[in-house]
């Protein structure tokens, strides 16, 4: 139940962070106890915030894991969840090169869309939105090294089926 490598101050760290709770919560790990909680303003806390405090307003990600793949995972990590009245989509790229991000819902649909990031030179902050009106959505440039998490209103219940 207890995990540390290291690494708070990377922002290898950071992303590997985000990534291991989207993790946590795909495979319903009930209790993960982290050794050393990562200190204030270091790059692994940013990782913590996207879960915590994602708009600097509060809010956070809450709900169930719902399915999610991502065609080259070992590049671009893709988790799912649903909750409170809401879709977050975590996207990690781990890659140094930005890369396009074209996901595919299981039914057309209308929503509001936000993504949320951070790199290892910017803050954890608003970095995109728009409306998506079809079953699919593509994020052109996921800024390498990166984590981002996808906000999407409930329109209606699509998402509660997952997505690839």
């Amino acid at each position: 139940t207890e995990y540390n490598w290291g690494n708070d101050n990377t922002v290898s760290g950071a992303v590997a962070q985000a990534e291991l709770l989207a993790i946590f919560a795909r495979e319903g790990v009930d209790l993960a106890t982290r050794w050393v909680a990562p200190g204030a303003a270091t790059q692994a806390e940013k990782g913590f915030s996207l879960f915590l405090n994602y708009d600097g307003a509060g809010s956070q990600v809450r709900g169930d894991s719902v399915g999610a793949a991502s065609a080259n995972v070992d590049q671009v990590g893709a988790y799912a969840f649903h909750g409170n009245a809401r879709t977050f989509v975590l996207l990690t790229n781990k890659d140094a090169a930005t890369h396009a991000v074209a996901l595919s819902f299981n039914a057309s649909h209308t929503a509001a869309w936000k993504l949320y990031g951070f790199t290892g030179a910017s803050a954890l902050a608003q970095i995109g939105s728009g409306n998506i009106a079809a079953s699919t959505l593509t994020l052109p440039a996921l800024p390498a090294l990166s984590a981002n998490l996808l906000v999407i209103p409930d329109d209606d219940e699509i998402f509660r089926n997952g997505f690839e």
